[in-house]
């Protein structure tokens, strides 16, 4: 768990879940104007970073009710249903 109190893995999860890439990888050209990151080096990156945290805590919570609304206001705002 990190200091957010969020699951890294969760969250990982959650983006690739929400923002699922169409699988058609960008040109070099594209990818030098880019200003952000594609999803799935985001969750790449994520997926390395969790495993660096401490050791897993067995029956720490992984879910909230704090969290499950993120993840339905999210879903809402991306108009996924």
């Amino acid at each position: 768990q990190s200091a957010s109190g969020y699951d890294p893995k969760e969250f990982s999860r959650l983006l690739h879940d929400a923002f699922q890439d169409d699988g058609k990888p960008e040109s070099f050209l594209e990818r030098l104007f880019d200003t952000h990151p594609l999803i799935t080096t985001r969750v790449k990156r994520l997926d390395k970073l969790a495993d660096q945290l401490s050791p897993v805590i067995v029956g720490y919570k992984v879910d909230t009710e704090s969290f499950d609304e993120f993840k339905q206001r999210l879903l809402y705002l991306l108009n996924v249903r």
